[in-house]
């Protein structure tokens, strides 16, 4: 699953079609509909664990291995696109973001077909691929190899979601938050 924004999806997919904004209901489909709640710090329900690491509205990316979390905070990753290969409870991973783009996606360095794979490295300008591989094959957004040795290949997801810190935070005490 990919959660971004409308534009940055329209530069992923400009076909992109909405079937109609028109669902019998009177309302601002494109107002935001919670008014200050995003940059606000206030939340609505008390937290069981209110970890304070990171600002309780700030975005992250959550991988879940086994039974262990790790976060990926958007706003870590830089203006452009961002390639993390990384390492958790023994699973090699490649966690690709943006900061202005607003997305961030997270893969397990293995392809369906089981062959692990090293060094990814984030390509720019080239939406919807996002990375190449130490191979030459280049990957998009969600995971497949779109050209290259690799064409038609696709890597192994990983359980990852992204949701506010406070979610993550509360649901998963003392969870690892990379780069710190």
């Amino acid at each position: 699953m990919l959660e971004t924004t409308w534009n940055m999806w329209k530069k992923l997919y400009p076909e992109t079609l909405v079937l109609s904004s028109h669902t019998g209901f009177a309302r601002p489909y494109g107002t935001y509909p919670y008014g200050d709640y995003k940059e606000s710090d206030r939340l609505i329900f008390p937290l069981s664990n209110d970890d304070r690491r990171l600002p309780r509205k700030e975005r992250v990316l959550g991988v879940l291995v086994g039974e262990k979390a790790k976060v990926y905070p958007i706003a870590g990753f830089s203006p452009g696109i961002t390639v993390v290969n990384d390492t958790f409870n023994n699973t090699s991973l490649v966690v690709v973001g943006s900061m202005a783009r607003n997305f961030a996606v997270a893969f397990e360095s293995t392809t369906i077909q089981g062959e692990e794979l090293h060094s990814f490295t984030a390509l720019e300008n080239e939406l919807p691929v996002v990375m190449v591989d130490a191979g030459g094959t280049k990957w998009d957004i969600f995971g497949r190899a779109v050209e290259g040795p690799r064409r038609g290949e696709e890597l192994q997801s990983v359980r990852s979601f992204t949701a506010y810190w406070f979610a993550w935070g509360a649901f998963y005490p003392g969870v690892e938050i990379h780069g710190q």
